[in-house]
């Protein structure tokens, strides 16, 4: 699979342009019985493209086929994503605050 550079940046400065808050749970249950406790919270913003590239090229951020099956049989697809360990995505953002 094969991105240009330019348009994947143009991606993701428009998904990440702003600040968003980062939240980490623990959760119980399932389904409609799941139950969630927030027990940390960032706000984090100034995504870094640059350290996108640098983090895919060293290994860090892998490539996520997010192909899906219903019940019966038939797939859906959620598109490609990417991945990275929570340990490293503070890499990412210029700002990391936690603020809970």
């Amino acid at each position: 699979m094969f991105w240009n550079r330019n348009a994947l940046k143009k991606s993701f400065d428009k998904k990440y342009k702003n600040k968003f808050v980062y939240a980490k749970a623990q959760s119980r249950g399932s389904g409609s019985n799941e139950q969630f406790l927030f027990t940390e919270a960032y706000e984090v913003s100034g995504f870094s493209y640059e350290s996108f590239v640098e983090l895919l090229e060293r290994g860090q951020i892998y490539i996520d086929l997010r192909i899906g099956q219903y019940p019966d049989g038939r797939t859906h697809d959620h598109g490609t994503g990417f991945r990275i360990r929570e340990a490293d995505q503070f890499l990412l953002f210029k700002l990391n605050r936690r603020i809970v």
